[in-house]
Formats: structure tokens, C-alpha cells, sequence
């Protein structure tokens, strides 16, 4: 709902923030905006967000897309995936990233 769709726009905000001044690419920007709705929602509820808690924040309906967007971020290293259905949480390189961007 409203809840929702507040949340979709801080995320988009926070992922269209780039410090190269340059048109993210799709890959990029998904990726952008996850690595986002991670810190705002983290942020937010004081715990890690669940993959269902991100794809509603993402605007996403397809697992499958949330997935080939996740699964990059964890073999850079710039997602932890823990067990447990709140296991995703940035690394320490990515949280001071985005506390950097959301401070602009």
C-alpha cells in the first residue's frame, strides 16, 4: 500500500544518488536500488530486511529477478547472506557507501 510505495520512492532516490555523475546502467541500477532497500529498510526496522520485505520495497513481483539481481552482490562481496530469513546485510565497504549517499 502507501507504506510500500513511500519506501519505493527513498529507494529509487538513494539509487539514482551515483557518485560518477553518469545513467547507471539496468543491471546497475537493480543493483543500485537493492543494495539501497537493503540499508533503508535495515535502517528502518532495526534488523535485516527479508527477500519478501525487498522485492515490495523494489516494486519486484518476480523471485526469479530478485535473485539474478542478489546473486551478483554476494559473490562481489558487497551483500552478506546469512542464515535465516533475515540473512542479507551489507558489508562494512557497502553500509559506509550508502550512509555516504543517503547524507547528500
Amino acid at each position: 500500500g502507501a507504506r510500500a510505495a513511500t519506501e519505493r520512492g527513498s529507494v529509487a532516490r538513494m539509487a539514482q544518488t551515483s557518485g560518477s555523475g553518469r545513467t547507471p546502467s539496468p543491471d546497475q541500477a537493480g543493483s543500485a536500488a537493492l543494495l539501497a532497500a537493503v540499508a533503508v529498510l535495515t535502517q528502518r526496522d532495526r534488523r535485516p530486511p527479508t527477500c519478501k520485505e525487498l522485492m515490495a520495497a523494489l516494486g519486484l513481483r518476480s523471485r526469479r529477478q530478485f535473485y539474478r539481481t542478489l546473486e551478483p552482490l554476494v559473490a562481489s562481496g558487497e551483500v552478506r547472506r546469512l542464515q535465516g530469513s533475515r540473512g542479507l546485510i551489507l558489508t562494512d565497504s557497502q553500509a559506509s557507501e550508502v550512509d555516504a549517499r543517503m547524507g547528500e
